[in-house]
């Protein structure tokens, strides 16, 4: 009946083959800090926030009430220096506030038959954010729905450091090659719709891209959201852009308008400048205005090398 604790783990090695829970009528917070963080496909950390109606909310003592108001929406956090390899399911969802958020971050990540949810049954959804040199995702289903308005995925990779500029003219120094960055969605679905609202906002970049039997929905009743994979419109804002990016025959990007209202964006981009760089869009690519009234949206599809 109050609010879910902390819970910290700390190691060389994490493996997680049962259930870690922080939840309460408000979500708590769950830290996983190591050199490599393994999760079993039967485990799960669980951090939801599980007051349900108003009916619930109002026979809590006034403690909770007060929290409630003070609302922060719950957290997993997940840092490993090398590898993070997860299966089952990561909740960080509301049932009667705003979605949590869910933050990974490791030089590799692999993400297998999971499920990540930042959901919102009655209000905005939350952020899941994984950020990794190399990522892979198979068979996956990433929710930050929202009932009011739908929240935000970025699955980006580390950008290099600037070093600071030296006071004097620094000694000749040799210059470390740099990975390319990689991420791969297949056989999963991104959602970032709204029932009532306004679509979310789904931001990917690397410097390879491949999504292949994916959906990546961003649709709400009132406005549609955004998607950007690769960059950002014409290449323009801070976003790091792609050199290769691939959407197979069997994807469906969506920023559609259901109900009422103007279709959102849709961005497949990489390099423009770049002789190497190439973007091969093929599948379904929808920014349509709502059936009721509303303009269409914006797509854009971009590269040194353009296949559609």
């Amino acid at each position: 009946a109050g609010k879910g604790g902390e819970i910290t783990l700390t190691a060389n090695d994490i493996v997680n083959e049962g259930e870690i829970n922080a939840s309460g009528q408000i979500g708590g917070q769950i830290t996983i800090t190591a050199e490599a963080i393994t999760q079993a496909l039967d485990a799960g950390m669980t951090v939801q926030s599980i007051a349900q109606a108003s009916a619930d909310v109002t026979d809590l003592p006034i403690e909770i009430l007060t929290e409630m108001a003070d609302y922060v929406p719950p957290q997993i956090t997940i840092e490993a220096k090398h590898t993070v390899q997860l299966t089952g399911k990561l909740d960080v969802s509301s049932l009667n506030h705003d979605g949590g958020t869910l933050t990974i971050k490791a030089d590799s990540t692999q993400l297998i038959d999971i499920e990540l949810t930042a959901a919102s049954s009655v209000t905005t959804g939350g952020l899941i954010e994984i950020e990794s040199n190399t990522t892979y995702v198979d068979s996956a289903l990433i929710d930050v729905s929202g009932m009011v308005k739908a929240g935000q995925v970025f699955m980006t990779a580390p950008q290099p450091e600037v070093p600071s500029m030296p006071t004097a003219p620094p000694e000749p120094v040799p210059i470390a090659p740099v990975n390319p960055s990689s991420l791969i969605v297949q056989y999963s679905t991104i959602t970032a719709t709204s029932r009532k609202g306004q679509g979310g906002d789904v931001t990917l970049t690397a410097d390879t891209i491949d999504l292949s039997h994916t959906q990546i929905l961003a649709s709400g009743d009132t406005a549609g959201g955004d998607i950007k994979v690769g960059g950002d419109w014409q290449g323009k804002g801070s976003l790091p852009q792609a050199i290769n990016v691939s959407i197979d025959q069997y994807s469906t990007l969506d920023v559609s308008a259901i109900t009422n209202g103007n279709a959102g964006m849709i961005v497949a981009w990489s390099d423009i400048h770049n002789p190497n760089s190439s973007t091969i869009v093929n599948g379904t690519l929808l920014a349509k205005g709502g059936a009721e009234g509303g303009d269409g949206g914006m797509i854009e599809t971009s590269g040194y090398d353009l296949k559609v």
